[in-house]
């Protein structure tokens, strides 16, 4: 379909079947069509830019409210750390992530430049409220 003729029911049509049963998936969706249309509108096609929000409209509240991840109480760290014994690097990043307590985000975009012998320095980009924080990693992960 061509995205000009992209109006509100296209968008409610869409986004009918997961807005009431996946909370978390069925913004995220909106709001990438949302930036589509932006984006179109911006290299000058005509687009109706409130579609989605009306679409939001005609779709209603959701009904479905997002329920948090639960976390792993900490008397059972040990427990689940002791799990992550194969050396993947997703249980290597969690490994480090419990032995250091940083951030994910600061985990994921790491580089191997941060990296200097037994310290990680943490750009100030991907901390929260800090300008640069230094880490001295533990001996295990050395």
């Amino acid at each position: 379909m061509p995205i000009e003729e992209i109006d509100q029911l296209d968008v409610q049509k869409v986004l009918a079947p997961i807005w009431h049963t996946k909370a978390d998936t069925a913004p995220k969706a909106a709001n990438r069509l949302k930036i589509i249309l932006k984006h179109a509108k911006a290299i000058r096609i005509n687009v109706n830019l409130m579609a989605v929000n009306e679409a939001k409209i005609l779709l209603g509240k959701s009904k479905q409210k997002s329920a948090k991840k639960p976390s792993v109480d900490w008397r059972n760290v040990p427990d689940f750390y002791s799990t992550l014994s194969e050396p993947s690097i997703t249980k290597l990043a969690l490994r480090l992530l419990i032995l250091t307590g940083a951030r994910s985000y600061s985990l994921r975009f790491a580089r191997t430049e941060q990296f200097q012998g037994d310290v990680w320095i943490i750009p100030a980009v991907y901390m929260k409220g800090w300008t640069c924080r230094a880490l001295v990693l533990p001996q295990v992960l050395v």
